[in-house]
């Protein structure tokens, strides 16, 4: 590994080589190898002891062996519901709900299309009864107590709003009051993003895209529709089309940039429940772009407010999912490493990162290989943080999507350590930009780019004194538009489309309208080790899609 590689500090630190079975307690060193333990799965309810961490995994699901699948949909999907009582997860095709603590699965065999948990309700999944026809429906599955489930109509999609059809990139959880949920498919004819209110089964923000889409979801206060574009921009001034893009949810105005890549990430939220995108990145502002930084990017306008934090450069061969799900909690994510190097920090680890500094809890070897796409961990948290769920399929050797999940308990890990650190600015050692370390005071949460003082939350670039509040310049909602030079043109000449209820839709595409081809949550998952293709299985409501994706180093999966 070249110096280059690893940064632009002027001393490296010797990694600290540490072999299984000597570490009891917790480990943080984020540079410590950390050799995997030859452990057996254990039995269905039973737990095993990680001896390198001193953590326990418990298993509560029994269909690896034989040849069966049963783990989390993705890491930026919640798999616990409201109360943490109870966990979703893909089965064979179908999906299942299991009870927590007992382990037992209550609902077995549901048929259920794009289905999230409620954020509010434990016992509410939403789902569609299908992604294309006239006769759409987003549907409330109430559970019942005894298995089974009272099946009612929410909105009618299709009669009511307008849509054909619904793609897979708008697969993504609600906002965390439940009031929106995203939307893409073919609406009048045309490509079409939107936020459905669904208290009031009416469309807000609706747009033309403006580039290819690889997912949408509402931020999760609410206030935007976050839309992630495939394809990578650069470090400044990138064009609408590219990145992490913020639209004001109400109007679907251009509001600014979180990113400007097009990698694994999960939107969440900071300890004091500002919406963030926490992800595992290649960027310019990194280390040149020779490796991947741990970022933390504040919404809606990282990019143009100088808002980006990059906390930790991530070794080189080390690269896999990461989960923000505990938004009601927020302060730290969960990532997790699918390539499993041999001889390097974090290899086929999950832990947990802290978004305020980028401090480490290292938690567990998950023990799964990396040829099969549900083999890997993909690692989600439970909304309060206390429950870290993924699947494995304790590196069976066939390479076959068979896989069981497993639960930790993070109480102890967490207890403390999850709202303790210093607010970091992005580490200097890492971070080529210039002058993003300042020379000035900050005592909030915001962003300083210069030699001010700050006590405020806002974002500062020039040489005044603040106090509270934010500074957005031509970003706020209805200001600059990217690549559209600052205006939103309204489709059908201003007019109101009757289907919107209400909504404001805007073209935000000119003469460039996307295909509505490919799109979901996996992307184009790449890393700068390989240039080969990869064959995913893709399981979702009851249908498998099997693609073939090329591996590049600046656009990876999410």
């Amino acid at each position: 590994m070249s110096l280059k590689l690893l940064g632009s500090s002027a001393s490296i630190a010797f990694l600290a080589l540490v072999s299984a079975g000597t570490v009891s307690a917790q480990v943080t060193d984020p540079d410590a190898i950390v050799q995997t333990a030859n452990l057996q799965a254990p039995r269905l309810g039973q737990s095993v002891t990680d001896p390198a961490f001193g953590i326990a995994a418990r298993r509560i699901t029994d269909d690896a062996s034989n040849g069966g699948l049963s783990v989390p949909e993705y890491s930026q999907l919640r798999a616990f519901n409201a109360n943490e009582t109870r966990i979703l997860l893909v089965s064979n095709a179908l999906y299942r709900v299991v009870d927590l603590a007992s382990g037992q699965t209550t609902h077995a065999d549901l048929e259920l299309v794009m289905p999230r948990w409620s954020p509010t309700d434990p016992d509410v999944i939403y789902s569609f009864n299908q992604r294309s026809g006239g006769g759409i429906l987003l549907q409330e599955h109430r559970l019942r107590a005894g298995g089974g489930d009272t099946v009612r109509t929410v909105v009618q999609i299709s009669s009511a709003l307008g849509f054909t059809d619904l793609e897979l990139r708008c697969y993504e959880d609600l906002s965390d009051d439940g009031r929106y949920m995203s939307l893409y498919g073919t609406r009048n004819g045309q490509p079409t993003m939107a936020l459905l209110d669904i208290p009031a089964g009416a469309l807000r923000a609706t747009l033309r895209p403006a580039g290819n889409v690889d997912w949408l979801a509402p931020s999760p206060s609410g206030r935007y529709l976050m839309v992630q574009y495939a394809q990578r921009g650069p470090a400044t001034n990138p064009a609408e089309s590219a990145g992490l893009v913020a639209y004001d949810a109400l109007t679907g105005a251009f509001v600014g940039h979180a990113t400007e890549h097009y990698e694994h990430g999960d939107l969440g939220r900071d300890r004091d429940g500002n919406d963030i995108f926490f992800s595992n990145a290649y960027t310019d502002d990194c280390v040149n772009g020779e490796a991947a930084c741990f970022s933390v990017s504040m919404l809606p306008d990282a990019i143009e407010g100088h808002k980006r934090r990059n906390l930790r450069r991530v070794p080189i061969d080390v690269d896999g999912h990461v989960s923000c799900r505990n938004t009601p909690m927020g302060g730290f994510c969960v990532a997790a490493d699918n390539v499993a190097a041999p001889n390097v920090p974090l290899s086929g680890e999950l832990w947990l990162v802290r978004i305020a500094d980028g401090a480490y809890q290292r938690l567990f070897h998950h023990r799964s290989d990396t040829c099969s796409y549900y083999g890997q961990p993909h690692p989600t948290l439970s909304p309060s943080g206390r429950w870290l769920a993924f699947g494995s399929n304790w590196a069976r050797p066939n390479c076959d999507d068979s896989a069981d999940t497993y639960v930790i308990d993070l109480q102890s890990v967490i207890t403390g350590w999850a709202q303790q650190g210093d607010i970091k600015t992005s580490d200097p050692s890492i971070d080529t930009r210039q002058g993003m370390t300042g020379g000035g005071t900050m005592t909030g949460g915001g962003t300083m780019t210069g030699g001010e003082t700050m006590t405020g939350g806002g974002t500062m670039t020039g040489g005044e004194t603040m106090t509270g509040g934010e500074t957005t310049g031509n970003n706020e909602t209805g200001g600059t538009g990217g690549s559209n030079n600052g205006t939103t043109q309204p489709m059908n000449n201003g007019a109101q489309n009757n289907n919107n209820n209400g909504s404001a839709e805007v073209n935000m595409a000119g003469d460039n309208t996307p295909t509505m081809d490919g799109g979901c949550h996996c992307g184009v998952e790449s890393g700068p080790r390989s240039n080969g293709s990869a064959l995913l299985a893709l399981v979702f409501g009851g249908l498998i899609a099997i693609r073939s994706f090329r591996r590049r180093r600046d656009q990876r999966a999410d």
